[in-house]
């Protein structure tokens, strides 16, 4: 059940986060000129991402896999302990953990919905690959970008509804907020990425 403080951190979030990330954003597309790096790397990888996501259905085991290990990191940051990891081929998954206070569940549930898990590890790698990798590493972005919002989607349209699933125990209205915060700092981390 979500708890009190859902909608007043929302009305927060909303307020003072979300237009200093939108603004971020905005003054980061202002300050690019021209094409981003490695231009047919990322129209490639984005044109490979949505020909796969319009084609074949995703994966739900991968996708599950996924969701879970979302969980089961932000548990492992936030020191919660993770008693049991579960998967199963189109039935869903479950990570059960400790009980934990209210802040640290909120982050444990919205986890797959804001953390970019196979897109992250490449946007970091990317500052550090010297040049001759640029092109492959800009293509994984636009594929793995195409491939998390597949999964965001997937994860919002499985999991809105029920007592038990991520986003009724967070609140409707802030989970709405932290995945909106989520995308906008997620695009602004991009634009620094490929336009650097």
């Amino acid at each position: 059940m979500k708890h009190i403080l859902s909608l007043p951190l929302a009305m927060i979030l909303l307020i003072f986060v979300v237009p200093r990330l939108t603004l971020g954003f905005i003054d980061t597309l202002r300050d690019v000129h021209g094409w981003p790096q490695n231009p047919e790397g990322l129209a490639s990888g984005l044109g490979l991402g949505l020909a796969l996501a319009w084609w074949k259905r995703p994966n739900w085991w991968l996708h599950t896999v996924l969701h879970e290990a979302c969980h089961a990191l932000v548990c492992l940051l936030v020191f919660v302990p993770v008693r049991s990891f579960q998967v199963s081929n189109g039935q869903g998954g479950a990570v059960l953990h400790d009980k934990t206070d209210w802040p640290r569940t909120v982050l444990i549930a919205i986890a797959p919905y804001v953390v970019p898990l196979l897109l992250g590890p490449v946007l970091i790698a990317q500052h550090f690959l010297p040049p001759a990798m640029h092109t492959w590493a800009t293509f994984a972005i636009g594929l793995l970008f195409i491939q998390h919002l597949t999964g965001l989607f997937h994860n919002i349209r499985l999991n809105y509804h029920g007592s038990q699933s991520d986003l009724p125990r967070v609140g409707l209205t802030l989970s709405a907020v932290l995945i909106w915060c989520g995308l906008l700092g997620l695009l602004w981390i991009m634009a620094h990425v490929l336009w650097r």
